[in-house]
């Protein structure tokens, strides 16, 4: 997500939508940023022009990590939810009306 962030931060603001949607359980197994790393990366900045990552906590139980999925959006001043396989749709319209 580093990567696909860092990539689209370069763009100017006012070209595109700003934002990601991340789908996941939260298991970390290939980042090259600590958690602390990538909130420090992601934090809201003085002009409000940062990029919003709303994330999806996917799975059951205590396979996901929604603790992980919440900092990363909070850290860029969007939101997240939990998600299974039942209601992955309404929460795309929902993420949708953010724009």
């Amino acid at each position: 997500m580093s990567e696909v962030y860092s990539e689209m931060a370069q763009s100017p603001p006012g070209e595109r939508i700003r934002a990601l949607v991340v789908l996941s359980d939260g298991a970390d197994n290939q980042s090259e940023l600590s958690a602390d790393e990538l909130a420090q990366q992601l934090s809201v900045d003085e002009e409000g022009r940062s990029i919003k990552v709303f994330t999806i906590a996917y799975g059951t139980g205590s396979d996901v990590d929604t603790a992980l999925m919440t900092r990363i959006a909070d850290a860029s001043g969007a939101k997240t939810y939990t998600s299974d396989p039942a209601n992955i749709d309404r929460i795309y319209r929902d993420i949708a009306t953010f724009f």
